[in-house]
């Protein structure tokens, strides 16, 4: 995977193109990331601009289990319904169900997955 960027980067871009790529390494890998968002409404747009909120929403509320995190702003929390939809490839395995049913999204990884992150 070759990434260049020319330019200012921010969290808020690592977070929305980690998300954009589906795979599993980069989304496991940005979990950790959520404690240094220092711009929620452009990491909101960067992310609805892919249509991928849905998807960073459910990747912030996974993290807050298992990390600490900056606040997310109340007016983000609210996830529009729609079509289920995955983060990545890998198949469902019904891992944090909560999660999934309040955001529609699949999360592929499982509690063993994100300690061996840490």
């Amino acid at each position: 995977y070759d990434h260049q960027v020319h330019g200012k980067y921010t969290i808020e871009d690592v977070i929305a193109d980690a998300v954009q790529t589906g795979s599993f390494r980069a989304i496991l890998a940005t979990l950790r990331l959520f404690n240094r968002i220092k711009n929620w409404p452009r990491l909101y747009w960067l992310a609805n601009q892919k249509g991928d909120w849905r998807k960073v929403g459910a990747l912030y509320d996974t993290s807050k289990l298992y990390f600490r995190v900056s606040k997310m702003p109340k007016k983000y929390c609210n996830p529009n319904s729609g079509a289920w939809k995955q983060l990545s490839q890998l198949k469902n395995r019904n891992n944090f169900p909560e999660i999934q049913k309040k955001w529609h999204v699949y999360i592929p990884f499982n509690e063993k997955d994100i300690l061996s992150a840490k």
